[in-house]
């Protein structure tokens, strides 16, 4: 047997590509986790409800990211480092999941608040500098547009159902998930 010619390309003569996982091998239970690779495609079930999917619900296919929670102390040494090292650090995955009509509806509704909570919150704050008010107003009326503020910023981190939560040897723990999905899935 000769050897393959030097001068093609090596994708002329690479073996073809194995698989490592099959379709159902991406996704366990592990106790009370979810844990997935990548391109994991979820039973067919709402992960917050466990119904079946049926008209009208939805399928999503969402890349969550994962970043390790003591990248975000470099905040003390500055911003631009810490999003840096998130930027470095972080890991991503692809996750299919099933979502009913209504639980749908619930995070569109959450983003729809934080969003006017967050935009409301920064108009009340600059508002009562172009408007002549008493210190007390403006005061008031800078406190409450900050505290929508933050309020808008709070319901915008609970706008996805599902969150990675840790990350190890290329499988991911997902968090958000019913009990009643993980308890349909078999344990390993």
């Amino acid at each position: 047997m000769s050897d393959p010619n030097p001068y093609l390309t090596p994708a002329t003569f690479a073996p073809e590509p194995v698989a490592i996982f099959q379709s159902n091998d991406l996704f366990r239970r592990v106790g009370n986790d979810l844990i997935v690779w990548e391109g994991a495609v979820l039973p067919q079930r709402c992960v917050k409800t466990n119904l079946p999917i049926g008209t009208g619900d939805v399928t999503k296919t969402k890349k969550l990211t994962y970043t390790p929670g003591w990248v975000w102390f470099f905040l003390l040494g500055g911003l631009l480092l810490a999003v840096i090292l998130s930027a470095v650090l972080s890991k991503r995955v692809n996750v299919t999941y099933c979502l009913s009509k209504a639980q749908a509806n619930r995070y569109r509704n959450r983003l729809i608040i934080g969003l006017l909570l967050l935009f409301g919150g920064v108009g009340a704050m600059f508002v009562p500098a172009m408007v002549n008010l008493g210190d007390t107003q403006i005061g008031v009326a800078i406190g409450g547009g900050f505290l929508s503020f933050l309020t808008g910023l709070i319901f915008l981190t609970q706008i996805e159902p599902l969150r990675a939560s840790g990350f190890r040897d290329g499988w991911f723990t997902i968090k958000g998930c019913s009990k009643e999905f993980l308890d349909s899935i078999s344990p390993m």
